[in-house]
């Protein structure tokens, strides 16, 4: 018998003769983790189990548990496994139902849940463009951005991700310190595709600038009326030309930009920026 193998010794009654018998000693049984029960918690503690009547918080009433809820616990060896029931491995692989409505209802879907959850602090613009959502905030979105996490879960819980693609827009124009929520989702869908557009709303109300503009590409845009307030800046999603406070009267500046649209006018006010414009997207969804 050497020291890395310890003799047990044990002592059995054979009639009134008492025999001490070597053997070796059984493998240490482990632990064995049970839900809901930290490892080291004795089967035979006193108050633990309290007699046949299993007590809240036991082991007893934590397998009982289990076992109502289908789940069954099979012993080989040392080790312990838990099975789950047929019911139950239906419901974990269960996936949600894809949207039932229109593209454009999801994207109406999404612009309320904006209003609610977003307030009026930042204007979101959501819309629908050959079957596809993009949406964004004023100077672009990313996924890190506030409020998308959740808008995530509103969005994948009701399926509207398994109906179409979802486009977060960034800034057109980096230059710019204001570009507008609007803008950036145009200019990510681009003058090509811009009469593809079915749906466009805003959480708040398009400022006049916007609402000239997709007023003259027939945008069916659907936000609240018209903000007449003035502007600090705004930037054309396709030109590089700008517009904004420094350089004159509000409403001066909103003609010269319809007369530049609707008959190509040059600015006499606007000017010409730098930067060129460049829509931006990322598929997020």
């Amino acid at each position: 018998m050497t020291e890395s193998v310890r003799t047990a010794k044990r002592r059995v009654g054979v009639g009134r003769t008492p025999i001490e018998v070597d053997s070796e000693p059984a493998e240490p049984v482990r632990p064995v983790p049970i839900a809901g029960l930290a490892l080291g918690t004795s089967l035979d503690e006193p108050g633990q189990l309290g007699g046949p009547a299993a007590r809240p918080g036991s082991v007893v009433e934590a397998l009982r548990r289990q076992a109502i809820r289908g789940q069954t616990i099979r012993r080989s060896g040392t080790e312990t496994t838990m099975d789950l029931s047929e019911d139950e491995e239906e419901l974990s692989e269960e996936e949600l139902e894809p949207w039932e409505g229109t593209v454009d209802e999801a994207g109406d879907d999404i612009v309320k849940w904006l209003r609610k959850n977003a307030g009026k602090a930042t204007n979101y613009t959501v819309a629908v463009c050959s079957g596809h959502i993009y949406l964004t905030k004023v100077n672009g979105v990313t996924p890190a951005a506030k409020l998308m996490g959740q808008l995530r879960e509103h969005i994948q819980d009701n399926g509207i991700d398994q109906v179409c693609n979802i486009y977060l827009c960034q800034k057109y124009n980096t230059s710019q310190p204001s570009n507008h929520a609007e803008m950036c989702v145009v200019a990510a869908i681009g003058a090509a595709n811009i009469g593809n557009i079915t749906f466009f709303e805003c959480t708040a109300a398009s400022c006049d600038y916007c609402g000239a503009f997709l007023a003259h590409y027939d945008v069916p845009n659907t936000s609240p009326a018209n903000d007449p307030a003035s502007q600090a800046g705004w930037t054309h999603p396709f030109q590089s030309l700008f517009w904004g406070t420094q350089l004159g009267g509000h409403k001066a500046q909103v003609d010269e930009l319809k007369a530049y649209l609707d008959h190509g006018t040059a600015p006499r006010i606007g000017r010409v920026i730098g930067t060129a414009p460049a829509g931006r997207y990322v598929l997020w969804l």
